[in-house]
């Protein structure tokens, strides 16, 4: 086996969890390594546990092909010690590293485990992304928990997750698995440079009169409805309850109501339905997102996020037609293989453009891209996170990445992508036009009016302008001063590197700015 020097973060996780006799969850990050930790972790107790059997439990089955590489590739383990249960391939004999598929898991991996009990055998069950394992059905695989004849000492427990929180309760993944005991931020992962540097740009796009009044109309009726429920249950009416709370109560108003009541339930979700539509079906999503590629394309590799297929299919359709051999797409409907063909295409760097629905949103491991589009917003914490992870692996020699985040204005949609923002001067507000098909981006365009005010030689201002313009949406004015200059004295020709030294200026002239402000 091969050791493998940790990061300091993976170092201090590892030790935290050892003093909590090895039982808790891990919030990490996506790309800083959390696969590296977990299995440094096991490595190390199984050092002092000479006996333990190490389990991996997977939500899908690409994921089991990922552990494994890592454990060969990584750590040197030798295959013969590796199992995998999931599918047609399923390994019964006792190795000591076991990687199962969670749907193939739930009624095997218990009784197992109190197999190997009664031949001496601890265990240690790695859980990747914990946050699966929370529902009725699939916690079964902790059922050997609850048997008499096990005794708890042998059992211990690692969950990794960027977003361990879900809609339910935490209590099963707590009881079962441990407390959330590290974590380990994007911030902290981009300040210690393990994931790439990131700027958020929140792309403001607005209805047009139809979808406005739509809207409108849709939004009354759900605020009558929502009225005349409040009246059945008053004591609901100040709970706060935000919306994934007040769709859980729906749904039990749905199973245990009565007639009248469960009907007037079905009636409020039907309505959020309907005004979801007119969300995500918004005519400037589409226009923003053609436009916003074929301002920032120039060969850079962009994953494109979306909510429904149909989008997928669309933003394909037409993009396809103008990058020709150059856009995939991937989702949930496409056979394995012509998922997998598009996945590689975009791995070696034949197409440059990956449009996916939601199937890439967690687990799988895909190249750094330079560029994430999100066509809209959703309401889940998680798929927010595992999105932006998607473009902050760690490149040698990558720039700083950009994520786009489309948003309706005066929407259900959140006007920030995240709730903790990366810096305050890494994330922007910019604005689409759809009927001028044209972007606008207050902060560079006053930051750069202010410091061509301050020029004395007038003539010199349509030669800023043309690369103040090309640089607008670049991030270089953004990049350390350092990179910046690396790049002027690497720059072969003149054009380039006139476009470094303005991008410069105006990196300077911000750093001045802010320290007035």
């Amino acid at each position: 086996m091969k050791q493998i020097d940790l990061y300091e973060w993976q170092e201090i996780c590892i030790s935290k969890w050892f003093s909590l006799k090895c039982r808790g969850i891990a919030q990490v990050a996506t790309g800083s390594g959390k696969t590296i930790m977990a299995i440094s972790a096991a490595l190390k107790l199984k050092e002092e546990n000479k006996n333990l059997k190490i389990k991996i439990v997977v939500p899908k089955a690409f994921l089991v092909n990922q552990w494994k590489s890592s454990l060969i590739e990584d750590f040197q383990i030798d295959k013969n010690d590796i199992g995998c249960y999931y599918g047609k391939e399923k390994c019964l004999d006792s190795k000591p590293f076991m990687i199962y598929v969670i749907n193939s898991a739930r009624y095997t991996l218990a009784l197992k485990i109190l197999e190997e009990r009664k031949q001496g055998n601890s265990h240690l069950l790695i859980l990747d992304e914990c946050h699966h394992y929370s529902s009725q059905e699939n916690s079964k695989i902790f059922e050997f928990l609850s048997n008499k004849n096990y005794d708890q000492k042998y059992y211990f427990s690692l969950g990794l997750s960027a977003t361990p929180q879900t809609l339910t309760s935490s209590y099963t993944t707590e009881q079962y698995i441990g407390p959330i005991f590290y974590k380990y931020s994007i911030k902290s992962a981009m300040t210690d440079d393990i994931i790439n540097g990131c700027v958020l740009y929140n792309v403001k796009l607005d209805f047009t009169d139809e979808e406005r009044k739509q809207y409108t109309e849709v939004s009354d009726s759900i605020s009558k409805l929502v009225g005349m429920l409040y009246r059945a249950f008053p004591e609901k009416k100040d709970s706060k309850m935000n919306h994934d709370q007040f769709l859980n109560f729906l749904k039990k108003i749905i199973r245990i109501g009565d007639e009248d009541i469960s009907n007037l339930a079905k009636s409020i979700i039907n309505k959020f339905l309907e005004r979801q539509n007119i969300v995500y079906n918004a005519h400037s999503r589409i226009s923003a997102v053609v436009n916003l590629v074929d301002m920032i394309f120039d060969g850079k590799k962009i994953i494109i996020f979306t909510e429904r297929i149909t989008q997928t299919n669309k933003l394909f359709s037409i993009l396809s037609k103008i990058y020709i051999g150059k856009v995939v797409r991937y989702h949930s409907k496409m056979d394995e293989d012509e998922k997998q063909l598009a996945l590689e295409s975009y791995r070696i760097g034949q197409s440059s453009i990956l449009i996916t629905c939601k199937s890439l949103d967690e687990g799988l491991n895909i190249p750094s891209s330079d560029i994430g589009i999100i066509l809209s917003g959703n309401s889940q914490e998680r798929q927010r996170v595992q999105r932006l992870g998607r473009i902050l692996r760690k490149n040698e020699g990558k720039k700083l990445s950009s994520l786009f985040y489309c948003y309706l204005s005066n929407s259900v949609e959140k006007g920030s992508l995240l709730n903790e923002a990366f810096t305050s001067d890494m994330e922007f507000d910019i604005k689409y036009d759809y009927d001028l098909e044209f972007f606008s981006f207050p902060y560079y365009n006053l930051l750069t009016a202010e410091m061509l005010c301050e020029i004395d030689n007038n003539s010199l201002i349509p030669f800023f302008n043309k690369y103040f313009d090309e640089g607008a949406y670049e991030n270089d004015w953004l990049e350390p001063l350092s990179f910046i200059e690396k790049q002027m004295d690497k720059a072969t020709n003149r054009d380039r590197k006139n476009y470094w030294y303005c991008m410069k200026k105006l990196s300077l002239f911000r750093i001045e700015s802010k320290k007035t402000q």
